[in-house]
């Protein structure tokens, strides 16, 4: 009887284990789009924090473009080093694109999509916070992130934007301390100030930002 109830009770173990399991993998397979985004801006962020040097994250800053319009900055790191203006990209597949294009190609699949050049998008970004900050556009650094794509054909010639992996992101990041000081450690924070301000929106200002951002798709 006893050997009865210990192999009843083992089965049922095995049962709740396998289920949450296949929870997790179900979980996991079918994240929404913002959960991946967000998923994504964690890892850009975790690895900006290990980065040796003095800094702070805003993350999703929305900013005036014109009176009637903001845009949303995934992520600003300010440091001693310079301004980190980062679009992330959690797209999967290859990658192929150039500076000039309007439309950049995702290939996944043998299958092609067409999503606008996140190059433009940050000129964009940053001169949106330049309006607000009114600095040398050399303190700039003009960042594109794709967490999980191959970069396969890529053509960048401007100085100071980039368009890496998260590998390439992890190793470029951890190069910065060797490059000299461009801003102080109380002006990093005086900056990081006047920019959280702009994380402070309101549930229908995010929801018409997304539906601005879903009609440009």
């Amino acid at each position: 009887m006893i050997e009865l109830i210990c192999i009843g009770t083992l089965i049922t173990i095995v049962i709740i284990i396998s289920d949450r399991q296949k929870s997790k993998k179900y979980r996991k397979k079918h994240k929404t789009p913002k959960q991946k985004g967000i998923e994504g801006e964690n890892v850009i962020s975790n690895i900006i924090q290990y980065a040796p040097m003095y800094k702070k994250i805003v993350r999703n800053a929305y900013i005036d473009m014109n009176e009637n319009k903001k845009t949303e900055i995934d992520i600003i790191a300010i440091s001693t080093k310079g301004i980190y203006v980062i679009e992330s990209k959690n797209y999967e597949g290859w990658i192929l694109g150039d500076e000039k294009s309007n439309q950049w190609c995702q290939n996944i699949y043998n299958k092609k999509s067409y999503f606008y050049n996140p190059i433009k998008q940050n000129q964009t970004h940053i001169k949106s916070i330049n309006k607000i900050l009114q600095l040398d556009e050399k303190m700039y650094e003009s960042l594109i992130i794709f967490n999980k794509a191959e970069i396969k054909k890529m053509f960048v010639s401007s100085s100071r934007t980039y368009v890496m992996n998260i590998q390439k992101f992890r190793f470029y990041m951890s190069q910065q301390d060797k490059l000299q000081d461009k801003i102080t450690k109380e002006e990093v924070d005086r900056i990081y100030n006047i920019l959280q301000k702009y994380t402070q929106i309101t549930e229908e200002e995010k929801i018409r930002q997304i539906m601005q951002n879903q009609n440009k798709i």
